[in-house]
């Protein structure tokens, strides 16, 4: 595994001060910090500033950063990546990409604006069929992808556009994480009212063949380091 990879996380928007505060407190070796889907497309630019602030704060911290960003092609992904090149991060999450052609250029963007003792990884998120039936392709392309990681929108995609069974989705992408030694990440759980639940949800992922996932609530990170130790 690489060293740049992480089991546990707690995700937190990038734009609300005090739970990135919170975040970088608790006790879990990582955090993600989202900049795409939890933060108000209004509140981005500001955003921005205070995951920086942060991460200065902070920097002694000695936590896996990981931050979830637009794609490096688009003009939100491109803003982020110019004003964060100088901190320490070890993985941008990013999804939506469905071709080798895709991950060459955004690769290309990211070894163009970080140092190269200093260049993150990539964590790609498996978010639609394009990407699942490309990801080989995908990740032998790529020289930064570290982790693969489902996401419980591809769910939704198949559950409107395929008869693929889920299960068998995700056991596919472990069996390509385990071939092409990248780390194999399951998806958000969001039932943190519930830890039994919970529990058993994280018991079956790591038999599946799962090495970590991100949580959302603190609730669920005792659960989680116990259940993924040692994987």
């Amino acid at each position: 595994m690489n060293n740049r990879d992480v089991l546990q996380g707690i995700f937190v928007p990038g734009h609300i001060v005090s739970q990135l505060e919170i975040a970088f407190r608790m006790a879990t070796p990582g955090i993600m910090i989202d900049l795409v889907n939890l933060v108000p497309e209004e509140d981005l630019h500001a955003a921005r500033y205070l995951v920086k602030e942060a991460l200065n704060e902070f920097s002694s911290s000695h936590k896996h950063i990981s931050i979830f960003i637009h794609s490096p092609q688009t003009h939100q992904g491109k803003e982020t990546i110019t004003l964060l090149t100088d901190e320490k991060i070890d993985i941008l999450r990013l999804g939506q990409i469905n071709s080798p052609d895709h991950i060459q250029n955004i690769e290309y963007l990211i070894k163009t604006s970080w140092e190269k003792n200093n260049m993150p990884g990539i964590e790609l998120v498996v978010n639609n069929l394009s990407t699942f039936r490309n990801l080989e392709a995908i990740c032998n392309t790529s020289t930064l992808v570290t982790t693969l990681t489902i996401s419980g929108q591809l769910r939704e995609e198949l559950a409107k556009q395929s008869d693929l069974d889920f299960d068998k989705v995700k056991k596919s992408i472990i069996e390509q994480a385990q071939r092409l030694k990248l780390t194999a990440l399951d998806s958000i759980n969001t039932n943190y009212r519930n830890l039994d639940t919970f529990r058993q949800d994280c018991i079956n992922s790591k038999h599946m063949g799962f090495q970590g996932r991100y949580v959302i609530h603190p609730s669920q990170i005792k659960i989680c380091m116990e259940i993924y130790k040692g994987v």
